[in-house]
């Protein structure tokens, strides 16, 4: 699992860290990019074995988790909403002009054992669910404050063309919400988030969420401007498990509708505060220009050589782009050492009955110039330390 996550971070965009040695690193604004790192001289073999041994570091940092109370409650909540759902009757049967509220929400819910099912009773004041958790009440309570602000949940015309596709078209974006997680009334969990909505595409200025599970704490938030800057982190008590932080140029109001009026953005993801980093710049804005660019000459490809010769030449565009405007890598902080460049490749892929498409392949580069598909490397051994994520996720059954 931790080498998949590998795999799936690697294949957005990212970057990350701070290091000692500023001379060997270059970096936007306050994010470092470890570009100027040297390639290690680990053999694929060898690197492989270095990042099971970080994985199963981060996994004894997180062995607690098996015990945690709040996980424990929510573990049982979802179980229970698989078996019946409480039927909240302001939710239902609008109409798609209609603007659903977080206020709409509220009532108390409580979990009926004999009828597999939840008793409503009416509040103005919260939402608010009861059940038992093993020998123990369990109960979460949600609450928060309506902006006035309203977000479409689909293109506006449509909404109004087949307003019966929809029970309610409208969400309010609430400026406020906190919910509690309790055993026996001892708070076991939190979470508070809090909006600031401007622009006219309702993108929210200012975004923020903490998270709190006993000793655990993810914390996020993200503000609009120039840049635009967003944070996260995952913490055990005062250890930082994941953190990244990461900036965008351009106007995220207009990328609504106009993809190419984002400009450059780096971020950085560390893991275990100073072993492994994901890192890397994009240029999006020369990025979406060539992808339009190619998009623009698929139909005279199909007109010329039929829909092969199209998927082919759109899928090496696509490719080259990747490739002249991310720049991306693994580093080790450890050794301040870049593991892996991120590239791509144009391959033609069978789906079966002897057709073929073409597609990009996340390809890593390693310090001899050696590619290798990232799903292959990230596929092969690997065993030891995806058993013992099995055995961790087996433990929460």
């Amino acid at each position: 699992m931790f080498a998949t996550l590998l795999a799936v971070v690697l294949a957005g965009f990212s970057s990350c860290g701070s290091s000692k040695e500023e001379d060997v690193i270059s970096g936007t604004g306050d994010i470092p990019s470890y570009d100027g790192y040297k390639y290690s001289e680990l053999t694929i073999s060898q690197q492989k074995e270095k990042l099971q041994d970080d994985a199963d570091s981060f996994l004894s940092e997180i062995q607690d988790l098996k015990t945690n109370k709040g996980i424990d409650l929510l573990s049982e909540f979802s179980r229970l909403l698989e078996i019946n759902s409480p039927k909240i009757s302001k939710v239902s049967l609008r109409s798609a002009s209609d603007i659903l509220k977080i206020s709409d929400m509220y009532g108390i819910y409580t979990w009926n054992k004999s009828k597999k099912d939840w008793d409503y009773l009416a509040s103005t004041k919260e939402l608010a669910f009861n059940f038992p958790v093993d020998n123990q009440e369990g109960k979460i309570v949600v609450s928060g404050k309506d902006s006035g602000v309203t977000f479409a949940l689909d293109d506006e015309d449509y909404l109004s063309e087949y307003p019966e596709d929809y029970d309610y078209g409208y969400v309010d974006i609430p400026k406020e919400v906190s919910a509690s997680l309790y055993l026996d009334a001892t708070l076991v969990g939190s979470v508070q988030g809090k909006t600031n909505v401007s622009g006219t595409n309702k993108i929210p200025s200012l975004s923020e969420v903490s998270f709190v599970l006993d000793n655990y704490t993810l914390t996020a938030n993200m503000t609009k401007g120039n840049p635009n800057v967003a944070n996260f982190s995952l913490k055990k008590g005062s250890k930082i498990l994941i953190e990244a932080t990461g900036n965008l140029s351009g106007n995220v109001d207009d990328a609504m509708s106009d993809e190419s009026s984002i400009g450059n953005g780096n971020m950085v993801i560390k893991i275990l505060e100073n072993k492994l980093a994901f890192a890397g710049t994009v240029d999006f804005e020369k990025y979406f220009k060539a992808l339009n660019e190619a998009d623009e000459k698929w139909d005279v490809d199909y007109e010329q050589g039929g829909y092969e010769l199209a998927d082919e030449n759109f899928t090496k565009a696509e490719v080259k782009a990747f490739n002249d405007y991310y720049n991306l890598f693994l580093v080790s902080l450890e050794d301040q050492t870049k593991i892996a460049t991120l590239k791509q490749k144009a391959k033609e892929v069978s789906y079966g009955w002897g057709y073929y498409y073409w597609d990009a392949i996340a390809m890593l580069k390693f310090n001899d110039s050696t590619e290798v598909e990232a799903e292959v490397f990230f596929s092969e051994g690997f065993d030891f330390i995806l058993n013992k994520w099995k055995e961790f996720i087996n433990g929460f059954e």
